[in-house]
C-alpha cells in the first residue's frame, strides 16, 4: 500500500513539474489507477475526470505519436463543454479518454457499489465511441468490453431482459471466438 502511495506521489510530481508534457495524460491515468488500488475512489475519479476534461477541451492533442499540451486557444464555453472526443482527436487521446471513462465506471461498480451510475457511464462512453470515425479501429476494438460491462450492469440490477438484449445484439455483431465465449460466460452468470 505504501508503494502505491509513493507511486501516486511520483506521478503527481510529474504533473506539478511538467503539466504540459507528453507524460501528463499517462500520469493522470496512473494516479487514477493507484488511488483506486488505495481504495480512494473519489480521488481516483477526480484524477480521471481531469484527464477526460483536458482531452474534451482540446488541452491535449496528439503530435508525433505522443500527447502534448495544445497551444492555448480561445474556445467557446459550449465547445469546452462538449464531452466527447471529436473527429480531430487522435486515436491515442480517444483510447486514453475511453480508458478513463471505463475506469470511472469500474470504480462506481466495484468500490462505490453504484451500479446505476456505472451503467450510465458505460453507456455514455459507448455512445460517444460509436460516434467516432470508422477508421479508428483501435477504438472499436474496445466496444465488446463496454457492451459486456453494460450487460453485466443490467444483470446486477436484475434487469435480465435488458442484459439479454445487449448480449443478443453483441452476438449478431461480433464473430470473434473470445467475445462469443465471454457472452456465453455472462449468460451462465445469469443463473447465479
Amino acid at each position: 500500500e505504501q508503494q502505491f502511495s509513493h507511486a501516486a506521489d511520483f506521478y503527481q510530481a510529474i504533473l506539478d513539474l511538467f503539466p504540459n508534457s507528453g507524460l501528463a495524460p499517462q500520469a493522470l491515468i496512473r494516479i487514477g489507477m493507484l488511488k483506486s488500488q488505495l481504495r480512494q475512489p473519489h480521488e481516483a475519479i477526480a484524477s480521471l475526470r481531469t484527464l477526460i476534461s483536458k482531452i474534451d477541451s482540446g488541452t491535449w492533442r496528439q503530435t508525433n505519436s505522443r500527447i502534448v499540451a495544445a497551444p492555448n486557444t480561445r474556445r467557446s464555453v459550449a465547445n469546452a463543454r462538449r464531452s466527447a472526443p471529436n473527429a480531430r482527436t487522435s486515436s491515442s487521446s480517444i483510447v486514453l479518454w475511453l480508458r478513463a471513462y471505463t475506469l470511472i465506471g469500474d470504480i462506481y461498480l466495484e468500490q462505490l457499489y453504484d451500479v446505476q451510475t456505472a451503467l450510465s457511464i458505460y453507456q455514455e462512453a459507448r455512445s460517444k465511441i460509436s460516434a467516432q470515425p470508422a477508421n479508428a479501429r483501435i477504438v472499436f476494438a474496445q466496444l465488446p468490453d463496454l457492451d459486456l460491462k453494460i450487460a453485466e450492469s443490467y444483470r446486477l440490477m436484475g434487469e435480465y431482459d435488458e442484459a439479454d438484449a445487449v448480449l443478443n445484439s453483441m452476438q449478431a455483431r461480433y464473430k470473434d471466438d473470445s467475445v462469443i465465449a465471454r457472452i456465453a460466460k455472462l449468460r451462465g452468470d445469469f443463473c447465479f
